[in-house]
């Protein structure tokens, strides 16, 4: 990916600069510098670059202000959002589209929160940029939880803030992350949900019997999928394989067998033809979980 020199000026200003003000970024080649597309709005954090220029780093919280409604709530009501402690979040839908791979979808509304701690427990709700906020919690170690929607899943947290060192790799799998807050502490903790949403089966040979390693990929019935929509698995020893956390729609199930010491064979298609025209379109509603769809491997 190539450098980008980016020109911006600053709508609104809360430390640092004014309003008004004109600064030039230097975005570095490299994937995890941001890049930017003209007539953006963008909550910007800047930082000094190692050559002394302007540079938006990744790994953060730069975020178009369509989606920084977290952030603009506490920036904007500085500083007696700073005078105590903070935790907030949004809670908002994703799906691996399509065309477009993995994507924001929309913010929730009205998605109850549970933050509790062994001194304290708390309840907010999302509002209608489904946002969440509780100030001036009692210190202590809070678990916070909500209450799913029927049809969806937490695919995964995004936390930020908070005391004490964090297991990063843990995080990822909470479904009930946990964070510790002092007197004046703040965090931020996003939850990420996706369409509860499963295909699964067994593959087996001509003669029945289960198959390891054969790896399955989910297609789009209909049309073409982009490079970043990748719904993947492979059968373990009993045969048995998992699609999941597709959205809503209608797909073919598409087989490479692959074994140690053999080459590739022909792709397959569901329920085992060689013909795509005679695959199975397999249907998938909003929390629908499809089983019994086994996979026939022909000899």
């Amino acid at each position: 990916m190539a450098p980008q020199m980016v020109v911006v000026e600053a709508e609104e200003s809360f430390k640092g600069s004014r309003k008004g003000e004109v600064f030039v970024l230097f975005q570095p080649g490299n994937d995890c510098a941001p890049k930017f597309k003209t007539g953006g709005r963008v909550l910007l954090y800047l930082n000094r670059s190692l050559v002394g220029t302007w540079e938006a780093l990744g790994c953060g919280r730069i975020q178009s202000l369509e989606w920084a409604v977290d952030d603009l709530r506490f920036l904007r009501a500085l500083p007696v959002s700073a005078a105590t402690n903070r935790v907030a979040g949004v809670v908002a839908l994703y799906e691996i589209s399509v065309s477009k791979g993995f994507r924001r979808v929309r913010n929730l509304r009205g998605i109850r929160v549970h933050l509790r701690s062994e001194v304290s427990s708390v309840e907010a709700v999302t509002d209608d940029e489904g946002v969440y906020e509780v100030y001036d919690l009692a210190p202590g170690n809070y678990r916070i939880g909500i209450d799913l929607t029927k049809g969806l899943k937490i695919f995964f947290p995004v936390i930020a803030g908070g005391e004490g060192p964090r297991d990063r790799t843990k995080d990822v799998r909470a479904t009930e992350p946990v964070v510790e807050i002092g007197a004046s502490t703040g965090a931020d903790v996003d939850f990420v949900l996706n369409f509860d949403n499963q295909i699964t089966g067994r593959v087996v040979d001509s003669s029945g019997k289960p198959m390891k390693d054969v790896c399955l990929q989910l297609e789009p019935a209909t049309g073409e999928a982009s490079l970043h929509f990748w719904v993947f698995t492979c059968s373990d020893a009993d045969g048995r394989y998992r699609l999941a956390d597709m959205p809503p729609g209608r797909y073919v199930i598409s087989a490479v067998p692959w074994a140690k010491g053999r080459p590739h064979e022909p792709t397959l298609f569901y329920p085992g033809t060689t013909e795509r025209k005679s695959a199975q379109v397999v249907g998938i509603g909003n929390g629908e979980h499809k089983s019994g769809l086994d996979f026939r491997i022909p000899k």
